[in-house]
């Protein structure tokens, strides 16, 4: 009977102990893989979804740096590097970040969305789309609309 009451008196304690740890490893957890900040380079590669080419493989050599709220986006044409738009937003939740970008011309509109994680500690998993619109152009036109989606791995440089 003695220890039945020990077990009954001390077993509440024993889960505060072990609802501690679970929850400094979750904390740890959480810090170690929403360290997203940094220098991230790969190459995008994805589909058209839709109309004029949803067979032919899209790709693209990106750069893409984060710090704090601030993103910058790169791309390579040409053999030459660019920043695609200065305007890119990041919205981030624990392990996870969406940034979103928007980029126009006089005929054209363009929208980007990227989903990241970390997949290790240097990589950097993002699923990947892009629509466009050549607004200028008939709807008939193949090249009025495009409609792009893939998943790349990014490396830490």
């Amino acid at each position: 009977m003695k220890y039945l009451l020990l077990t009954i008196v001390l077993f509440p304690f024993n889960i505060l102990a072990a609802s501690d740890d679970i929850e400094r490893h979750r904390s740890e957890a959480e810090e170690y893989w929403s360290q997203l900040d940094g220098d991230w380079e790969g190459k995008i590669s994805s589909y058209e979804i839709q109309n004029d080419y949803p067979n032919k493989p899209f790709e693209s050599e990106i750069r893409i740096r984060i710090h704090g709220d601030n993103v910058l986006i790169g791309v390579k044409r040409d053999g030459e590097w660019f920043i695609s738009s200065k305007d890119a937003k990041i919205i981030r939740h624990k392990t996870h970040a969406v940034i979103v970008e928007l980029n126009s011309d006089k005929a054209w509109v363009e929208g980007f969305t990227y989903t990241i994680t970390l997949g290790e500690a240097d990589e950097l998993n993002m699923l990947w789309s892009r629509a466009v619109s050549n607004y200028l152009l008939k709807p008939s036109n193949k090249e009025a609309r495009g409609y792009f989606h893939g998943f790349s791995t990014l490396k830490r440089i």
